[in-house]
């Protein structure tokens, strides 16, 4: 390091520690001049600048860009806000909706008498958006004067927007007056933000209350009043302690530029910037704007590479920029390092695209990563990432992979032809992925073993292993699609569980969806097309949902479970050209409301299986509907069975059937039984029948159904007990039919235990003798014809509902 940098480097680390411990109002110096009308429109962000002890007569109360960093922490932290597309949604919304509807309720007054809580954070966001550079000041400004004009017409003084903007506040969080109170009085005193005329006219045209930064100018080819390097520009810009726009001609600069003060570096034509001796571009803890660009890394002669852009701390955008690197094309580190790229090209890398390291903090918008020797876009630590409308292509290893705490969220991002995984989510924390799209991964599209994952609107498809692979931790996938290449659609393992909704998983070559490992699979309303073999396997203890689902099978089985923990199909339907279940071992299998069609037989499940099927219909196009074989166990509830020879095979095992028709012959075997109440076989009976007397009005007010483990069930809906509810004068709600049944039974002694069970349509009474519900079914009977007892159980249900309530207010 020579004497010169060293001086130069001592000189900055000493005014970055002098902006440290300068009030944020006092930053930049006096501003300039302002027309009453621009006063006007900066005021209305007045009581978020007060706040935050800014100034009240700077768009977002700092100039910019020497307090960048601290606008995109505002809105970053406060907001959830990381780039222009987000600025605009929550000013937007502010402005259109906010928060005034839902708070006007508890505080108890109309919406309009309480919009100052949203005009005046419409107007700071606007602020803190072009103090980040996330927004110019053509499009913040109109925003402003926007929030400005609803302010003056609502109200008739400041002090009345100061009671408003508190009214709300104080009902939106407590603490709100203590806080807020001697800020609003401070800007209603002499000198304060508010001292001038509320009637100032703020209909006309207003400039944008902006400063103007002193330009340098960089010309390799050298002239009167321009630098020759950028270096020299930086250099004069620390010397000079103020803010400048360096307006860099075109040319090719052989040099690596640290940027030691806040400044604009802007491209006027065609610029590269190369070097061979360090990072092209040096931020070094400063706030800075890069724009239009060309940054060319390569290596010194010791052989040692160097990054693209090398980012340690507070804000910088790249803007426009093209990037080639032999190392990183972006490396950021150290947790208050922001970096913004928006519309840049790293085109290649010899390893990341971007690296974020130690909590470094990002927001990619509309790049493209293309040819990158390692990962994409690769973040650790406990940052934030977020991802919009842009492209991966041709990495080496994944197109983006976060670890550690990294809080990942993205809207619009395409991975072409990884060499590992797509995506790669690991660690903890969470991450919210909507509309990527994941072609032709090497290994996994998106893996993850994260806490929590949120696919949105996503397809992911050509992996050569899984489409989707979690293995720990929680997702949710939504209207997205997975499928169609060599690996498997969706695998969920190592105890994760996985929800699917409004999903199509394409036909794959092996399996389309695996559950294994103690992991949970729920799909809900999705479409599962089968693979080579198998649509869906379930494999040991593993836990399987399948609701409202289409699932067409593949050349062997739609639905496979093989020893798994539990499976639960309701609605939708199963097809196969051979089984579209097969159950081997697998404890509680249970079936309802759904259509099952296969070969022969249409459902087989063997070896300790216990199934239960309840208003569903089996149906084979062969020779056999349901199989029951050795060691299994199937319960049937007004379930139709249908095949061309035998409706009902079983071997060496035990089934029960209610109110159910088979159409077709029965086979029942000698070390096999079968109970049929209520029932129609339609065809011929081979072996012996265990046939009681049933009477089905026994069951009123409930419908009979069955459980696994030999359990019996009585189902009961809201409607059901109507006049129960009525007493209580109260709607259906969840839980509400168990909480009566509890009360209707409390104190009645039956000769084994009952079991109160919620379902969708309301709750179930389980026991494993019918009798036994049929003794309750008669005290419900009766007891919902007597108006007295149905007055006294509403009055202990609203009492007891009511205790914790008083409890609460009591503490």
């Amino acid at each position: 390091m020579s004497d010169k940098t060293a001086s130069d480097k001592t000189v900055s680390d000493k005014k970055s520690e002098k902006k440290a411990q300068t009030p944020l109002h006092a930053l930049g110096g006096p501003p300039p001049e302002r027309s009453p009308e621009q006063r006007w429109v900066l005021a209305s962000q007045g009581i978020l600048t007060e706040l935050y002890n800014a100034n009240h007569l700077r768009m977002g109360g700092m100039p910019r860009p020497l307090c960048a960093n601290f606008g995109a922490l505002f809105l970053r932290r406060d907001w959830g806000v990381k780039s222009r597309k987000a600025a605009l949604a929550c000013i937007e919304d502010l402005l259109a909706h906010g928060g005034r509807n839902e708070l006007a309720e508890a505080v108890g007054c109309e919406a309009h008498e309480i919009c100052a809580w949203d005009y005046v954070r419409a107007s700071a966001v606007a602020g803190w958006a072009y103090l980040a550079y996330h927004l110019e000041a053509d499009e913040a400004w109109p925003f402003m004067v926007e929030a400005a004009r609803r302010l003056q017409a609502s109200y008739g003084s400041w002090k009345d927007v100061g009671d408003a903007y508190l009214r709300a506040r104080s009902a939106w969080s407590s603490g709100g007056k203590a806080e807020l109170g001697p800020k609003i009085a401070k800007l209603l005193a002499p000198g304060g933000g508010w001292d001038f005329p509320w009637e100032i006219d703020i209909s006309g045209e207003i400039e944008p209350a902006t400063e103007t930064l002193r330009e340098v100018v960089v010309d390799k080819a050298g002239g009167d009043g321009v630098f020759v390097t950028l270096k020299e520009a930086m250099s004069a810009v620390v010397a000079s302690d103020a803010c400048a726009r360096i307006v860099v001609r075109a040319g090719h600069y052989q040099e690596s530029v640290t940027i030691r003060f806040p400044v604009e570096i802007v491209a006027d034509g065609e610029v590269t910037i190369e070097s061979n001796e360090g990072a092209p571009i040096v931020s070094q803890k400063q706030n800075a704007l890069v724009r239009g660009v060309t940054l060319v890394s390569g290596q010194n002669e010791a052989g040692q590479t160097m990054q693209g852009v090398f980012h340690k701390g507070f804000h910088l955008k790249l803007e426009g920029c093209t990037i080639r690197s032999a190392r990183c094309g972006v490396y950021a580190l150290t947790k208050n390092a922001f970096l913004v790229m928006e519309r840049c090209r790293i085109e290649s890398a010899a390893n990341s695209g971007v690296l974020l390291e130690d909590g470094a903090h990002a927001s990619i918008v509309e790049t493209t990563i293309q040819n990158t020797g390692f990962a994409g876009i690769l973040a650790k630590g406990d940052g934030e990432l977020s991802i919009e409308s842009s492209r991966v292509e041709d990495s080496k290893n994944s197109g983006l992979a976060v670890s550690e705490g990294v809080w990942l969220e993205l809207d619009g991002l395409h991975v072409e032809r990884a060499g590992h995984n797509g995506v790669e989510l690991l660690g903890h924390g969470a991450a919210t992925l909507r509309r990527l799209h994941v072609r032709a991964s090497a290994q996994t599209g998106v893996f993850s073993n994260r806490t929590s994952i949120t696919l949105d609107e996503c397809d992911v498809q050509g992996s050569t292993g899984n489409d989707l692979g979690v293995a720990g931790g929680g997702a949710i996938a939504i209207r997205s699609t997975f499928g169609g290449g060599p690996g498997c659609g969706v695998c969920v393992a190592t105890g994760a569980r996985a929800r699917l909704e409004h999903c199509t998983v394409e036909s794959t070559a092996m399996a389309s969806v695996i559950v294994m490992g103690g992991a949970t699979g729920v799909f809900f309303r999705s479409t599962l097309k089968g693979g080579r073999d198998i649509a869906v396997w379930s494999m040991p203890d593993a836990s399987l949902t399948l609701l409202e689902c289409e699932v067409t099978g593949g050349a062997k089985t739609g639905v496979l479970l093989r020893e798994a923990r539990d499976t639960y199909i309701s609605g939708g339907s199963i097809t196969s050209d051979v089984s579209a279940l097969f159950a081997v071992g697998s404890h509680a299998v249970i079936v309802k409301d759904a259509r099952l069609t296969g070969g022969a037989p249409a459902v087989c499940v063997q070896g300790e299986t216990d199934l239960v099927v309840a208003d569903t219909s089996i149906e084979s196009v062969g020779a056999v509907g349901l199989a029951v074989e050795e060691g299994a166990h199937a319960s049937l509830a007004r379930a139709r069975l249908r095949a061309e020879t035998r409706a009902l095979v079983l071997e060496k095992a035990a089934a029960r059937a209610y109110a159910s028709k088979f159409e077709g012959d029965v086979l029942v075997d000698d070390g096999s039984t079968f109970a049929p109440w209520a029932s129609d076989i339609g065809g011929a009976v081979t072996g012996a029948l265990v046939v009681g007397a049933f009477d089905e009005k026994r069951h009123a007010p409930g419908r009979l159904t069955f459980g696994v483990d030999g359990r019996v069930c009585l189902e009961l809906s809201a409607e059901s007990i109507g006049p129960a509810l009525k007493a209580l004068a109260s709607k259906s709600e969840p839980g509400l039919v168990a909480i009566w049944l509890d009360a209707a039974l409390a104190g009645e002694v039956h000769p084994e235990a009952i079991e109160i069970v919620d379902t969708d349509q309301g709750a179930s009474l389980v026991a494993r003798s019918i009798e036994t519900l049929h003794a309750c079914a008669a005290s419900l009977r009766k007891q919902l014809k007597d108006k007295p007892r149905l007055s006294e159980l509403a009055k202990r249900i609203k009492a007891e509902r009511d205790a914790p309530t008083r409890r609460e207010a009591d503490a």
